[in-house]
C-alpha cells in the first residue's frame, strides 16, 4: 500500500514540473533583436519588428526634418532628416525662393576685383544669407569677427564664392542653429605648409554666453606634429552643410551639439578623427566620391545609429594608414556600418578600391 501511494506521488510529480514547463515556454523571431518586457518571474522577450521609415515632416533648406518608424507593439524610433541647404543661382535660393540678404558692410578687396563682408551693417534678417557678388563683382571672403556678437542669427548661408573666412568671423552668435559653409576652415585651398584649421575657427576662441568650449587638433602645418585650440561654438547650433573642400583631419572633432553634418558631393577623403567626439551625430551619409576615410574618425560618437555610404563597392579596411591591401567590408548595411566605425573597426583606415 506505501509503495502504491508513493508511485502515485511520484506520477503527480512529474504532471505538474511537465505543465509548468510547458506553461513558461515562449517562441521569439530571431530575424529581429528582443526586447525584455514585464518583470520577475512573469518576465517575456518580445522581439521588436519594425515597418519602413515613414516622413512625419519634410526637411527644408534651414530646418531638419523628421522621420520614424514603428513596431506592431506600439513601440516608436524616430530619426532626423539633414537640412537641404539653400541653392542659389542669382542669388536665389532654387529650393524656397529665399534672397540674399541686403544691408551688410562690404569692403572692396585690394585687387580691386573682389569683395570682403566686414560685418552686419543694417541687415537684420535671422536667416542670413551672404550674396555671391555685389556690384557685378563677386564676393570672395568675410573678415574676422564680421559678425562679432550677433546674438539675433539663427541660420547662415555662406556662398561658394567665399573662399576665406577670419578667424571669428562668427564669434558671439549664440543663438545660431544651422550654417551652410563652402569649406571647413580658413580657407577653400591649403597650400603646403598651412594649417588646417578645423570647424571651431570661424567661431573663435573667445568665451560668450551659450558658447561650448570646444578642444579641437589640427595639423600644425609643414609639421607632422599636430597642435590644438579651444574653440567657442554655439550650443543650439545642430546642423552643418559643407558644399565644397575638404573634410581635414579633427574638422568636426569634439562638436557634441552636431545632430547633423551634410558633407560635399564632391570630397574624396575624410580624416582621421574627421567626427571624433561628435556624441549626438546620429547618423551621416558617405558621398559617393569619398576613397579614403582616416582612423578614428566616428571614435565616441555613442548617437551614431547609421552611416550610409553612397557607393558601396570595394570598400576594406587596414590597420595602417598606407592604402594597398585590408579586410573587405560589406557596408551595405548603413547601421552595421555605424558599428563598424564605432567599435569593429574603430583604430582602423578605410580605402575604396576600383
Amino acid at each position: 500500500m506505501k509503495k502504491r501511494i508513493l508511485t502515485l506521488l511520484l506520477a503527480l510529480a512529474c504532471l505538474l514540473v511537465f505543465a509548468a514547463c510547458d506553461g513558461n515556454s515562449d517562441t521569439t523571431d530571431a530575424t529581429t533583436s528582443p526586447a525584455t518586457t514585464g518583470s520577475g518571474a512573469g518576465t517575456t522577450e518580445h522581439t521588436h519588428s519594425y515597418s519602413e521609415w515613414v516622413v512625419v515632416s519634410e526637411a527644408t533648406c534651414a530646418a531638419e526634418g523628421l522621420m520614424e518608424r514603428t513596431c506592431e507593439c506600439g513601440e516608436t524610433e524616430q530619426q532626423t532628416i539633414a537640412t537641404i541647404g539653400h541653392s542659389f543661382v542669382d542669388d536665389i535660393c532654387q529650393n524656397c525662393g529665399a534672397s540674399a540678404s541686403l544691408g551688410l558692410i562690404l569692403t572692396l578687396n585690394a585687387d580691386e576685383q573682389s569683395y570682403c563682408v566686414t560685418g552686419i551693417g543694417t541687415c537684420d534678417d535671422e536667416e542670413l544669407v551672404i550674396p555671391s557678388a555685389y556690384k557685378d563683382l563677386p564676393i570672395t571672403a568675410i573678415a574676422a569677427k564680421a559678425f562679432y556678437n550677433c546674438t539675433g542669427l539663427k541660420s547662415v548661408t555662406v556662398p561658394d564664392s567665399v573662399t576665406s573666412i577670419g578667424e571669428g568671423a562668427f564669434s558671439g552668435c549664440s543663438s545660431l542653429q544651422s550654417i551652410t559653409v563652402p569649406f571647413v576652415g580658413a580657407s577653400a585651398t591649403i597650400e603646403e605648409g598651412d594649417r588646417q584649421y578645423p570647424f571651431g575657427y570661424i567661431f573663435g576662441t573667445v568665451a560668450y554666453t551659450d558658447g561650448v568650449a570646444v578642444t579641437q587638433f589640427y595639423p600644425e602645418g609643414d609639421s607632422s606634429n599636430n597642435t590644438c585650440d579651444t574653440y567657442y561654438i554655439p550650443s543650439g547650433l545642430l546642423s552643418v552643410t559643407v558644399t565644397g573642400g575638404s573634410i581635414p583631419y579633427g574638422a568636426f572633432s569634439n562638436c557634441t551639439m552636431l545632430t547633423s553634418v551634410v558633407l560635399p558631393v564632391r570630397v574624396t577623403a575624410i580624416g582621421a578623427y574627421a567626427f571624433s567626439g561628435c556624441a549626438n551625430l546620429a547618423s551621416v551619409s558617405i558621398p559617393a566620391a569619398v576613397t579614403s576615410i582616416g582612423a578614428y574618425a566616428f571614435c565616441y560618437c555613442s548617437a551614431l545609429t547609421d552611416v550610409v555610404f553612397e557607393n558601396t563597392s570595394g570598400w576594406y579596411v587596414a590597420d595602417t594608414e598606407a592604402a594597398g591591401s585590408g579586410t573587405a567590408v560589406d557596408v551595405t548595411d548603413a547601421a552595421a556600418a555605424a558599428k563598424y566605425f564605432t567599435d569593429t573597426y574603430l583604430y582602423h583606415s578605410w580605402y575604396r578600391g576600383e
